[in-house]
């Protein structure tokens, strides 16, 4: 029984160890480091880890030593033992065969990409800005081996005291551009903070321009001089070991680095802005997280075979990936200020989740701080309500049969059925639909009189126009199935310098043209108001018009020649379309299909003003006798009148 009297006595005990100099000491001061207490254990059996006091005094040898020691009469729980250990102690334990890495992981160090994120992560870690997991170690309660075997933080290990400790990969200019420099810029450490980076930049200094230009490994760097050596030793790292069975030790590593809750892309652009006012009192980011994106149309619901439905199972899956969609074609449509900027945007779109790229986070995090910081909740709420979710549920979201044909082609000439690289082609697929509706959503914020159900019909069928043609590469014209199946080009880059860009390109080309024949247009009609206003005067002929449209069989309409009540200017439709080739004509013939469509001179042979007037004198001709009311049908027939004296005149006008 571990009674108050044993526990005073044994607190004695302590205290005479620690008098007979068994502790070691900090060259800083005298401060307690550890003592060895393994001795003091097998003193008294009933002491066990109940003693608070004893724990605090072990180091992690005898920690190690204790568990291994009690495995067969402690649970895992009661020998559970945590604590911090210095980058020399490491050293030891690992020369000394009391820690192994072997049941661990390969190490990954041998690209210099991967070396120079560890060692960069590393030097932020001993000068204190930037934490780390912890050592998990594990001793066997299946087994008598007297090792404590890491699984998990196995990669720092192996580069603090393993393997890649010795190894060159970098230069010091190397590591002064890509480590130092990037420190500074990016993390911006006080100059407290600084001591370690300091040391090691003034080294560095000291060598010749030769040395600097030759591979260095971290042995050699610590060594440089004893200050370096003495903060790097000296540097803590938290551990915890647990006793466990070996099948155990195998789940918990293979666990620890799952990471079942990882974060998502969306995290690392938008925690950053976490800690902004705007963001709690303005923008309200947990609000729409937790109340408005769940069960929405487009963020967390989408229909099989339509627009973003490959999204659907990260949506499903967590609900940070709803928010996607909304914010980033919010800063589409709503920050993007060119079309180069419109074009730079699909490279992002489709390396959105590539956050460990610095071109891709450098441009997500400034797209995200501006939104927080220029956006409220209602702007995000009413986007979704009033443009986004507009646009998303618009029918015309579909290439699928153009997609399938490329396949079948595709088929036929490889014998091969599918083609990743085709499908992703598809509105569908995440990146190439959120893109492609960001456009629209872009389209109609810089061309706000330009219809929604419009400029969607204008991006899908010029989307579909450039699928069925081919695309021109090194003098050679190649259909499209087969640039995107050939080696180089089934990637997102191709996808748009081959293809979206040039979509997006007509598309704006379009609407460009469309302004500038808007303008022809107005002129054209008020020139062609005037003009039938003199001829219908000069004849002393009714301009107020009651008649049939040549849409109607039905219905009859007054029409006003001389203010141009419900006359429009008719565009021929053809493949050119131009305003300059239309005429004046009925509102109903211009805004009903299959009018609003028709082509007038492959359909109807109309080319000129007379044409049409003579479709509609024969329409009119027909329907009269139809109108059971005598005084409308009199007012047909005087219209009648009018619009045969047009049949016989020259109508004709030019900008």
């Amino acid at each position: 029984m571990w009674t108050k009297e044993k526990q005073i006595k044994h607190k004695e005990k302590i205290k005479n160890k620690m008098l007979n100099n068994k502790i070691l000491k900090n060259k800083i001061g005298d401060k307690l480091m550890s003592i060895d207490i393994e001795n003091f254990i097998s003193d008294d059996t009933d002491i066990t880890v109940d003693d608070k006091l004893k724990l605090q005094l072990m180091d992690v040898e005898d920690k190690i030593n204790f568990v291994i020691k009690n495995r067969n009469k402690l649970s895992a729980r009661e020998t559970k033992q945590t604590g911090e250990v210095l980058f020399k102690e490491l050293k030891e334990l690992i020369d000394n065969k009391k820690i192994s890495n072997d049941i661990n992981r390969e190490e990954e160090l041998d690209e210099i990409k991967t070396y120079i994120n560890k060692l960069y992560h590393l030097f932020r870690y001993i000068i204190g800005i930037s934490e780390k997991s912890q050592l998990l170690l594990s001793i066997f309660s299946d087994s008598s081996e007297k090792i404590a075997y890491i699984r998990d933080d196995g990669t720092l290990m192996s580069l603090i005291v393993g393997e890649y400790f010795d190894k060159k990969f970098l230069t010091p200019n190397q590591i002064q551009t890509d480590i130092f420099n990037q420190i500074k810029s990016k993390y911006e450490p006080n100059s407290k903070d600084m001591l370690f980076i300091n040391l090691l930049e003034k080294s560095f200094s000291n060598l010749s321009d030769q040395r600097k230009d030759v591979e260095i490994s971290l042995k050699e760097i610590v060594n440089l001089n004893d200050d370096i050596k003495t903060m790097f030793d000296d540097t803590k790292l938290s551990y915890t070991i647990n006793l466990l069975t070996k099948k155990q030790t195998t789940l918990d590593t293979i666990n620890a680095n799952l990471q079942p809750n990882a974060w998502q892309s969306y995290n690392y652009y938008m925690v950053p802005n976490k800690k902004l006012k705007q963001y709690t009192e303005n923008f309200l980011g947990k609000k729409l997280v937790k109340e408005f994106i769940n069960d929405k149309t487009g963020l967390h619901k989408f229909k099989k075979g339509k627009l973003m439905s490959k999204h659907t199972a990260a949506a499903t899956n967590k609900k940070i990936n709803r928010m996607i969609p909304l914010v980033v074609s919010y800063c589409i449509s709503k920050f993007c200020k060119s079309v180069d900027e419109l074009k730079e945007s699909y490279e992002m779109v489709a390396r959105f989740s590539e956050h460990n790229k610095e071109n891709v986070r450098t441009y997500w995090d400034k797209m995200f701080n501006k939104l927080v910081k220029e956006t409220s909740y209602k702007d995000i709420t009413d986007f979704y309500t009033k443009e986004y979710k507009v646009f998303f549920e618009n029918e015309n979201w579909d290439v699928n049969r153009n997609i399938g044909d490329l396949l079948d082609k595709y088929s036929l000439h490889t014998n091969v059925k599918s083609s990743t690289s085709l499908e992703s082609l598809k509105f569908t697929t995440f990146d190439t639909g959120l893109w492609f509706l960001s456009v629209t959503l872009w389209l109609k914020e810089n061309n706000p009189k330009k219809g929604r159900n419009k400029i969607v019909e204008m991006v899908v069928s010029t989307y579909k126009q450039r699928l069925a043609g081919d695309i021109y590469i090194e003098d050679d014209n190649v259909e499209v199935w087969e640039v995107f199946t050939s080696d180089g080009f089934n990637n997102a880059n191709a996808r748009f310098d081959y293809l979206y860009k040039y979509v997006i390109e007509d598309v704006i080309n379009q609407i460009k043209n469309q302004k500038h024949d808007r303008k022809i247009e107005d002129k054209l009609r008020n020139k062609s108001l005037k003009k039938h206003r003199e001829i219908l005067d000069g004849e002393e002929l009714r301009t107020n018009l009651t008649l049939f449209p040549l849409s109607s069989d039905d219905n009859h309409r007054k029409y006003n020649l001389g203010t141009g009540k419900h006359l429009q200017w008719l565009h021929p439709n053809d493949d050119e379309n131009k305003a300059e080739d239309g005429f004046l004509g009925f509102e109903d013939d211009n805004l009903k299909e299959p009018w609003k469509s028709v082509n007038w001179k492959e359909v109807h042979n109309v080319y000129t003003q007379m044409d049409y007037w003579k479709l509609v004198l024969e329409h009119n001709y027909n329907r009269v006798e139809s109108v059971e009311e005598e005084y409308t049908k009199k007012t047909i027939h005087k219209s009648i009148e009018a619009i045969e004296e047009l049949t016989e005149v020259n109508c004709e006008v030019v900008v």
